[in-house]
């Protein structure tokens, strides 16, 4: 059993068959693009383009849902259905509370790294 605090990484291998070379693969693809689509939801944001967050959210729901992030996962897919439904009012706040959860995964990775 492998442990990462923030990361549910036994459900993730199970979605791959228990294939920890390719979770691997894809944790490195997901630590190095979420910080852009991160920006991309803030870009989206400060240029009122609703479909920015949209999209930047609904990819984000599903790659970190891919590496076992389940509470970032729920969280981009909240923001993916109020920018589809034009309702951004909480949207600055939820954006931050992504991030700073992106944060607490990589750090929890890196230590996991460590050791």
């Amino acid at each position: 059993m492998i442990n990462i605090a923030t990361l549910d990484v036994d459900s993730a291998l199970e979605d791959l068959d228990g294939d920890l070379e390719l979770y691997a693969e894809l944790l490195e693809v997901f630590l190095d693009d979420t910080p852009g689509i991160v920006r991309e939801m803030k870009t989206g944001l400060s240029t009122n383009e609703k479909k920015l967050v949209e999209r930047s959210a609904h990819s984000l729901k599903s790659s970190s849902r891919l590496v076992g992030g389940l509470r970032l996962s729920s969280m981009a897919a909240e923001l993916e259905i109020d920018a589809r439904n034009g309702s951004l009012e909480n949207a600055e706040d939820t954006v931050r509370q992504i991030d700073e959860e992106f944060h607490r995964l990589l750090e929890a990775v890196e230590k996991a790294e460590a050791n």
